[in-house]
């Protein structure tokens, strides 16, 4: 999980004159390095609508996608996934709130009434980012209708991306998607009021908007229609994703009485109150096949900890697996709503808060009588020593160890308990329930969960500590060496065998790409159950893979790589063409398809949506890759993630691609091959619509087509259009190569 604004903060406190280009490098590494985790299976990123959009939409910047853009090109690289979490509330554009009228007139004294379109209202001492801001309401009309249009310019931007899979429904919320808002529980007395509670604050503002509406006073029931809108809205708004409803136990409890949990929930709320009793409802009307639009759904929460509550407490993780165990058996992606979870905060970072399987710092419902934190103690490292649970301690030492110190920051390390004994407590949590709960010391159960949200220091701790095990006691008393990245590991593998029921394989439209193929040529499909699970070939042309097989016209296609969203194959040989049937097996199903077999399909290798992928030849061993005998062509620079360099009038340069046709000698598909096989019928260039004639065009790898040139003079600078053309048949348009 990457919070790209507190990751900004974050590198600007270590480095106040950090340039915008090597924030971008910062965020290229992060991302590659997080992907590059074999547990990792995606990115959630999170993303404030202010920052994506600091300026109207009729403004010529009116967007910045810099930072989302990096990551989805990553992903896209890797072969892994994006989850997107845009935060509202607080965190809305300041365009925006200049444009609605206040309501804190409502709160004056005396008594200043706003006007009736009133809006916005400033809270003070949020839970969730402290400080003095203006919150929108989320029934205020504009606020609703831009939060629209900016959702749908995202739509445009990233909809159509292959590692866009999920994007989790912010409605009624403050700083975060999660169900919470500025109540008595999260938020503190507003001094700038008199000294009113959040909650009063709710009432007065709901009575204003929804005045003579009985139902919405003293009542969460505007909260309630307002998610059911923006489920909606994201339903109409987004197509083929899955839809998140994140819950929070954070809406205002304004009365004991007049609310009702949904009868199919109830084991979500052993402590009925206001909250749960419209979080829970929201969830039943999410729940409902014919809400969310052509999108699947899922359920989560955000502050999973080892430290559970005494006794049965409302919503949680436990609330999760209830949903997704009851929706577990519908038939439809749109019925079946999938069950996940995130740490609360970075098991590396903040260990004995996230870890300690008693609460830290103590708090009411898990109390210690000796502990009194200071009212100036806002850092971990103040708490004093009497505030430490057992729990917290590593394995043969107290509290009569510790006598010698006064405050946690004293403590050395190996007198606590290390991040991985804080992982394994929480997964042990996670996994409880579940089938996989025995790997964790959990008691088993039947319930499905289908993902978990891990921090990016987490993940880069687990690296950095690859070979540095530590002690973990597990829940039966014995101790164990294990490393941080074999837990996740573990979790990741385990992950796959508690899913709920897995659908059917299913090809996306237009998920043969490209859509024209010869005989040696290497495909992508994507879709959906596609595999169980990632597998990659050793070279030794697999005909079946993970568990995937596929047949192009009933021969068995050559497998190098399957995941659930995509597996890449080489065509069987064939004599046939037209219109053949793909068929794609797994062990719960098939999918069927068709392509179009051809003696030429060309297409050139890409190193992002459009860049053309390709080497420039050097001499002097000065140069990046390969010992210093080669560049790799594009933008000049990092924009992509790694060095490339724009080719100019003189380099000698090769460009990689498939389907170019038969070859002299012939290749056979599914074996392996080096050499240079000629064409045997003549290809040509067109780079910025300049006829150019490549010196060799060729077989030099199973599938691989190479074409040599000397750049000519006179073709332009920058991205300029590269097409090629064999047999009649040119390569898809759109392909771009980088001159200087």
């Amino acid at each position: 999980m990457v919070n790209i604004m507190e990751q900004i903060a974050v590198q600007q406190k270590a480095n106040p004159s950090i340039t915008p280009a090597q924030l971008d490098d910062y965020f290229n590494g992060l991302y590659q390095g997080l992907l590059s985790n074999p547990a990792v299976s995606g990115l959630v990123i999170y993303e404030n609508w202010a920052t994506l959009n600091p300026n109207p939409p009729t403004a010529a910047n009116a967007y910045d996608w810099t930072y989302l853009d990096e990551a989805f090109n990553q992903a896209a690289q890797a072969m892994k996934t994006i989850q997107l979490v845009v935060n509202p509330g607080f965190n809305s554009p300041q365009w925006l709130l200049d444009q609605i009228p206040s309501c804190d007139g409502l709160f004056q004294s005396p008594v200043q009434t706003p006007a009736s379109t009133c809006g916005k209202a400033t809270f003070s001492g949020f839970v969730e980012g402290g400080g003095t801001r203006e919150l929108p309401m989320p029934w205020n009309p504009l606020y609703k209708s831009s939060c629209r249009t900016f959702l749908a310019t995202l739509a445009s931007r990233y909809e159509s991306n292959l590692a866009f899979v999920s994007i989790s429904v912010a409605g009624p919320t403050a700083s975060s998607e999660e169900m919470i808002l500025p109540d008595n529980a999260n938020t503190p007395a507003q001094d700038q009021f008199g000294g009113i509670l959040p909650n009063a604050m709710w009432k007065v503002l709901l009575a204003f908007h929804y005045s003579g509406m009985t139902a919405h006073l003293n009542s969460d029931q505007g909260f309630i229609d307002e998610w059911r809108t923006a489920i909606d809205m994201y339903g109409q708004v987004f197509s083929g994703v899955t839809l998140i409803a994140t819950t929070g136990s954070g809406l205002p409890n304004l009365s004991a009485t007049g609310f009702t949990v949904p009868s199919a929930f109830s084991a979500d709320c052993p402590n009925p109150d206001m909250d749960c009793a419209a979080e829970t409802t929201i969830l039943s009307y999410f729940e409902n096949p014919m809400g969310g639009g052509a999108n699947a759904k899922a359920t989560q929460e955000d502050g999973m900890e080892a430290a559970r509550p005494v006794g049965p407490f409302n919503l949680g993780v436990t609330g999760i697996k209830v949903v997704s165990q009851m929706t577990a058996q519908l038939p439809a992606p749109s019925a079946q709503v999938l069950g996940g979870a995130q740490f609360n905060s970075s098991f590396a970072t903040f260990t004995l808060q996230e870890g300690c399987t008693s609460k830290f710092p103590p708090n009411a419902s898990d109390p210690l009588p000796a502990c009194s934190i200071p009212p100036g103690c806002t850092v971990q490292g103040c708490i004093p020593i009497t505030c430490i649970p057992q729990a917290c301690l590593a394995p043969g030492v107290t509290a009569a160890d510790l006598a010698s110190y006064t405050v946690l920051s004293q403590v050395p390390a190996k007198d606590l308990i290390p991040p991985e004994q804080a992982e394994y407590n929480v997964l042990n949590i996670y996994f409880t329930g579940t089938s996989a709960a025995s790997s964790f010391g959990g008691t088993p159960g039947v319930a499905p969960l289908n993902y978990l949200q891990i921090y990016a220091p987490d993940i880069q701790y687990a690296a950095a500590k690859i070979n540095s095990p530590a002690q973990v006691v597990e829940t039966n008393g014995v101790s164990v060496a294990v490393t941080a990245q074999h837990l996740l590991n573990l979790a990741s593998e385990n992950l796959s065998t508690i899913a709920e029921p897995a659908l059917l394989p299913a090809i996306s439209s237009g998920g043969i790409v490209p859509g024209t193929v010869q005989p040696g040529e290497w495909v992508s499909i994507y879709g959906t159950n596609l595999a169980s699970g990632t597998a990659i070939w050793t070279g030794n042309f697999p005909m079946s893979l993970g568990g995937t097989s596929v047949t192009i016209d009933g021969k068995a296609a050559f497998l190098s790589y399957v995941s659930p969203g995509q597996i890449n194959l080489q065509v069987p040989d064939d004599a046939a063409t037209g219109v053949v049937p793909v068929v794609i097996m797994t062990g719960i199903g098939s999918a069927l398809s068709t392509v179009t077999l051809a003696q030429f399909g060309p297409s050139f290798f890409l190193l992002d949506a459009t860049h053309v992928a390709g080497i420039i030849l050097r001499s002097d061993g000065s140069r990046a890759y390969g010992g210093g005998t080669y560049d790799i062509i594009g933008p000049t620079g990092n924009s992509l993630g790694y060095p490339t360099v724009g080719a100019k009038a003189g380099d000698v340069v090769e460009l990689f691609g498939t389907g170019f046709g038969p070859t002299n000698p012939a290749v056979l598909a599914g074996q392996a091959f080096s050499g240079a096989a000629p064409t045997t019928n003549p290809v040509t260039l067109s780079i910025n619509n300049v006829s150019v004639t490549p010196a060799f065009a060729g077989l030099s790898g199973a599938g691989l087509y190479q074409l040599n040139l000397t750049v000519p003079a006179g073709l332009g600078t920058g991205d300029v259009t590269l097409q090629a053309k064999v047999g009649g048949v040119a390569t898809p348009s759109g392909v771009v190569i980088s001159l200087q």
